[in-house]
């Protein structure tokens, strides 16, 4: 296998990176409220001021073609304690092209990008059963919020945003 070329996602890696988001959802067991399809992954990447941004993982095939091996997704949120934070929001490697590098080399091109837009974090979130994401990412500095500062992550489904508004 050749060298891990990665680059910033564009309009034509849409529907890899829609195979590989199916992928991601199997992989960690989530049914969301609401999947999104191809279309809105279009949608929310491209316009003048797309959602998210996302980058891909390629390598060079044993048949010498080049194929998408990982994505990661990616967008600014602004910490009113801190300042600019970049959120990555997925991250998947193909299990054939796991245990590799190019899991760590997505993450280390995020935190990049950034880094180069004066970002002062990266935040995610992970699973609480993917103990070797966990373990992996403490290893590399990131430190788990929920543990260390009691700092809790909450999720609004639509049906209970519109209860919410109507009440």
């Amino acid at each position: 296998m050749s060298d891990i070329i990665v680059r910033k996602g564009q309009i034509d890696d849409v529907p890899n990176l829609y195979r590989l988001y199916k992928k991601l959802l199997t992989s960690e067991k989530v049914i969301p409220d609401n999947v999104i399809d191809e279309e809105a992954l279009l949608r929310n990447s491209s316009g003048e001021r797309p959602y998210f941004e996302f980058i891909v993982a390629e390598v060079t095939n044993e048949s010498g073609n080049v194929e998408m091996a990982g994505f990661a997704m990616y967008f600014y949120q602004f910490s009113s304690f801190a300042g600019r934070v970049i959120y990555m929001e997925a991250i998947y490697v193909e299990p054939d092209h796991q245990k590799k590098g190019i899991g760590k080399t997505l993450w280390q091109h995020i935190v990049k990008i950034g880094l180069e837009n004066n970002c002062v974090r990266c935040m995610f979130c992970v699973f609480g059963w993917n103990t070797r994401a966990i373990q992996f990412y403490k290893k590399h500095g990131a430190i788990d919020m929920t543990l260390e500062q009691d700092d809790h992550v909450f999720n609004m489904p639509k049906d209970s945003m519109l209860n919410f508004v109507s009440s």
